[in-house]
């Protein structure tokens, strides 16, 4: 690298739903996992309920495991982690749309 060049080629700013996913899915490659209802309060939105089917179905094939209060990946599901941020993950959609709940969270 020349003297005085960054490093850094491009970046994106990301939306707060967009944050959310992905606080989301590299919470799963951590081996306490994730405290989801800390994640949505942090970024004031509510996984939306598709994307919580999701991790049921993730669930009940064994890919994820409940951990007290964390979500985290099964030995079995670390090995898949990159099919499932491409498949229920990997857009952010209609549901995250920022507007307030009835329980004051974004939804």
């Amino acid at each position: 690298m020349a003297a005085g060049n960054s490093a850094c080629v491009g970046s994106e700013t990301l939306a707060p739903a967009e944050k959310l996913i992905e606080g989301f899915l590299f919470g799963l490659r951590m081996n306490r996992g994730v405290d989801l209802g800390r994640l949505e309060q942090k970024f004031g939105l509510e996984l939306p309920f598709d994307r919580k089917e999701a991790i049921g179905s993730f669930m009940e094939m064994g890919l994820l495991e409940e951990s007290g209060e964390h979500i985290r990946a099964t030995p079995r599901g670390r090995l898949l982690l990159d099919e499932i941020s491409r498949g229920s993950f990997s857009v952010v959609g209609p549901g995250i749309s920022g507007r307030p709940s009835p329980t004051g969270r974004r939804t």
